[in-house]
């Protein structure tokens, strides 16, 4: 995307965002309860990718967000949209999750493990 000097509206997408939040959280969880219960505890990696699955689940996350837009483009949909652009939904859902910085061993009070997380359950 282009930088457009525009700022979000977080009441706007503060439905979805909280929505992303939750969503990433329970998907999280639900997939590290599978893992437990049938794979007792271990994870295949795949073949070639120096990733662990846990990893793999947060890019996968990312990946589905990845657009690009136009500065116009842009700015209708910071005005129209209920949704955050998908660069700034993927770094703040994942930037509020402890399970984030864990499995990429994000240094404490850096860009993508703040202090301060916002949870809402």
């Amino acid at each position: 995307m282009e930088e457009c000097n525009m700022t979000l509206n977080g009441v706007q997408t503060l439905g979805e965002n909280i929505a992303d939040n939750a969503g990433l959280k329970e998907a999280y969880r639900g997939y590290r309860k599978m893992v437990e219960e049938t794979m007792d505890g271990e994870e295949l990696r795949l073949p070639g990718i120096d990733l662990t699955q846990d990893q793999m689940l947060f890019v996968t996350f990312g990946q589905i967000m990845c657009s690009k837009y136009t500065e116009q483009g842009a700015r209708n949909m910071i005005l129209t949209r209920r949704h955050t652009p998908g660069r700034y939904r993927v770094e703040g859902t994942i930037s509020n999750l402890p399970e984030f910085a864990k499995v990429f061993n994000c240094p404490a009070a850096s860009p993508m493990n703040p202090d301060e997380k916002c949870t809402v359950w």
